[in-house]
């Protein structure tokens, strides 16, 4: 497994073979163009209409803080002081490694790490933060700038990213889920978009069994439907104002754009079938936190065979106002470098 200091290092992790069969939450696939001014609508909207917009500065001063703080401690290689900032079930999706899953795993990863690797100051654009009880989610795109040797060159990875936050009190923020994707267009972070947040009420209840297995079940129906190339009934398991982060592109906002992402796809270029396992379902009655581990297969024309791939993804769901649970983020990639 890749250690984490490799994998934050954006040193490309490039899986050449199948970069073109995947789409949604089935993960390599084309770049099917779309003008993202035609989403600037929801970009700049709330998540759902139980979302109200609200001053950005507070949940910013934090959010940059509590990050300047991570990769401070990640340069003066203060282990322990690093992965404090993480949940101890934090969960990490990296394009073409596989799930780590739990405080174990990242400090695994870090004591793995090369010796000399640092980080400068990161460069965001498009920051959308959405406060939600004591989860904050954090999505937008990013330009990471990191050194091999202490007086080396930078190296600079462009990225789209998910970050789930914990608000565990007194004013810190920890990690509780991390993910991002490659951008396919760098030039998106030459844009000086100022954060915008939300915040919503959430139910104080935590999520029940029920609740979990009729999550599960919306999963298993929406992942059949775009397989079977139902487009609209698949996009129709998202909310309007939707996020969806898919490798190697830019992050598609609104399902009307998911769903005109999806009409471009090619036959061969969706799962003609796909095995799901649901790592876990948490959060509560308001909300809920789905990670998934897939296979996917394909049969692209070009290829002799089937082509298999393995992947992830995490899905964030909310109950809407009339009791109907729909995805308000994904962000789907592959587990593994394909040769």
């Amino acid at each position: 497994m890749k250690d984490l200091r490799s994998i934050l290092s954006g040193m490309p992790l490039g899986y050449p073979g199948a970069i073109a069969v995947l789409a949604i939450a089935f993960l390599v696939f084309p770049i099917v163009t779309i003008n993202l001014d035609d989403g600037a609508e929801a970009l700049n909207s709330p998540p759902s209409t139980q979302f109200e917009t609200i001053s950005a500065d507070l949940l910013v001063n934090r959010i940059d803080a509590t990050t300047e703080a991570i990769f401070d401690a990640f340069n003066r290689d203060e282990r322990h002081t690093y992965l404090g900032f993480f949940m101890d079930d934090a969960v990490i999706l990296i394009n073409g490694a596989p799930l780590v899953s739990g405080i174990c795993d990242i400090e695994k990863m870090y004591l793995r790490s090369p010796p000399h690797l640092s980080y400068d100051p990161i460069g965001l654009t498009d920051q959308r933060i959405a406060r939600c009880g004591e989860l904050i989610i954090e999505t937008g795109l990013a330009e990471f700038r990191s050194r091999f040797t202490s007086d080396g060159s930078v190296f600079n990875d462009s990225r789209q990213y998910l970050t789930i936050w914990k608000d565990s009190g007194k004013g810190l923020l920890k990690v509780k889920a991390l993910a991002w994707n490659a951008l396919a267009n760098p030039a998106e972070l030459e844009r000086s978009n100022a954060p915008i947040a939300f915040d919503r009420p959430i139910a104080e209840e935590k999520i029940r069994a029920a609740t979990r297995m009729h999550i599960e079940k919306l999963e298993k129906d929406m992942h059949e439907a775009v397989a079977a190339m139902e487009f609209e009934k698949g996009a129709a398991y998202y909310a309007e104002n939707t996020t969806s982060i898919l490798p190697n592109h830019t992050p598609i906002y609104g399902r009307e754009r998911l769903l005109a992402y999806l009409n471009a796809l090619a036959p061969h270029e969706i799962a003609t079938s796909i095995e799901r396992y649901t790592v876990r379902i948490e959060g509560n009655e308001d909300l809920a936190i789905v990670t998934n581990l897939f296979r996917w297969t394909f049969e692209p024309s070009e290829a002799e065979v089937p082509v298999t791939v393995q992947g992830k993804g995490i899905h964030i769901w909310e109950r809407g106002r009339s009791g109907v649970w729909r995805i308000l983020y994904d962000l789907p990639n592959a587990s593994e470098k394909s040769g």
